[in-house]
């Protein structure tokens, strides 16, 4: 494959668009009917992101984020499922508050969480930043610390994973993740109490055989 460009941006989107389908593939493999449904991108792939998500989830209602998350009506506990694709805090939050590659990206998958319903899931992608390709500002942030952010703030189960795409000019290493929002049961699972209680559903309570 070739792809000649001297803009960021033009790079970006193209590869953008090529990669997009991998990202989708991952809901091949997730039980979800989501109601409502927050697509975050690039402007140039609302039109292509929104039909794909139309075409599984016909009943959805999606709405398109592509920069300043200031700017964005904020729905506190409203989507079942947050797909960004080639995600870059450093488009997202305001220049002020993205100056240290580890906390934008934690303030930025605080704010999607605060997006989230409990039990919804957020499902990213983001350029890698060994990849070889020129005209790409990557976030310079390796793939185990996306992990550790994901599990600072209690996401639930998040699983990481990558690509390699192989180009005339170089290789795009995309990362992938996958994380739930945690329910107010899971949260009071996961916490002890004042007396050092932990809350156990019955559902997690698993019989234990012992061999003689």
């Amino acid at each position: 494959m070739s792809i000649n460009s001297a803009e960021n941006t033009t790079s970006l989107v193209a590869y953008s668009e090529e990669t997009l389908g991998y990202l989708f593939e991952k809901l091949d493999f997730i039980r979800l009917n989501p109601r409502h449904l927050l697509l975050i991108g690039h402007a140039a792939l609302a039109d292509q992101m929104r039909s794909a998500l139309k075409q599984r989830y016909p009943e959805a209602i999606c709405d398109f984020l592509s920069e300043r998350i200031r700017d964005y009506p904020l729905k506190s506990n409203h989507y079942e499922l947050i797909l960004c694709h080639c995600l870059d805090p450093r488009t997202l939050l305001p220049e002020d508050l993205a100056e240290n590659v580890v906390t934008t990206h934690e303030l930025l998958f605080y704010l999607l969480q605060y997006f989230l319903k409990p039990g919804g899931l957020l499902l990213f992608s983001q350029i890698g930043p060994d990849s070889t390709l020129e005209n790409l500002n990557s976030p310079e942030m390796p793939i185990q610390a996306l992990g550790d952010v994901l599990l600072k703030l209690e996401y639930q189960d998040p699983v990481l994973d990558r690509d390699r795409f192989m180009y005339d000019e170089g290789y795009l290493t995309l990362a992938y993740g996958h994380a739930w929002k945690k329910t107010e049961e899971n949260l009071y699972f996961s916490k002890p109490d004042e007396n050092g209680s932990v809350f156990m559903p019955i559902s997690e309570i698993q019989h234990l055989e012992t061999a003689n």
